[in-house]
């Protein structure tokens, strides 16, 4: 496997809607070892276990942060990129279709994350994202696989944020 070089940390779940609508959630807590503050907008993405494999990790991020939705996600079970979000961090994404749309139709997600949400791709890259997304939302516009993102930008919010502690 192409990614199996890099020190995989967590992954990361881009589902999207025919209608190019993508499944965002909001951060509630602030970890800025994994580039995210309170407020930050991502797809969902969730660090993996001492030991874990990344579908596995896939699976606990579905359980834990969009609850139900796998009854509506059909996981392409080959990894589209690999995203270095912050120094060290290595977040393997993978894609997904999903059958619904903007309604949320599944239960509550735990403390980390707001009820996540549907909006348009293009508009999606435009918001204040956790660092490392923007880099994976603009490769599934452009429908780039195999992407090995080495530096991802940090998000202007996140600077602040750095510069205060």
């Amino acid at each position: 496997m192409w990614w199996k070089e890099f020190p995989v940390a967590g992954v990361g779940l881009i589902a999207t809607t025919t209608d190019e609508q993508v499944l965002l959630i909001r951060e509630n807590e602030e970890k800025l070892h994994l580039g995210k503050v309170p407020g930050m907008v991502s797809f969902p993405m969730e660090t993996s276990e001492p030991g874990e494999e990344p579908l596995a990790t896939m699976a606990r991020l579905i359980h834990e942060e969009i609850p139900g939705m796998e009854l509506y996600l059909q996981l392409d079970l080959k990894p589209a990129g690999i995203y270095q979000v912050v120094a060290g961090i290595w977040v393997l994404v993978f894609w997904a279709d999903s059958n619904t749309g903007p309604q949320w139709p599944w239960g509550l997600p735990h403390g980390d994350v707001d009820t996540p949400h549907w909006e348009p791709l293009d508009v999606a890259v435009t918001r204040n994202l956790r660092q490392g997304a923007k880099e994976a939302l603009l490769d599934r516009i452009a429908r780039k696989r195999n992407v090995v993102c080495r530096r991802c930008e940090v998000p202007s919010t996140l600077r602040r944020v750095r510069k205060l502690v």
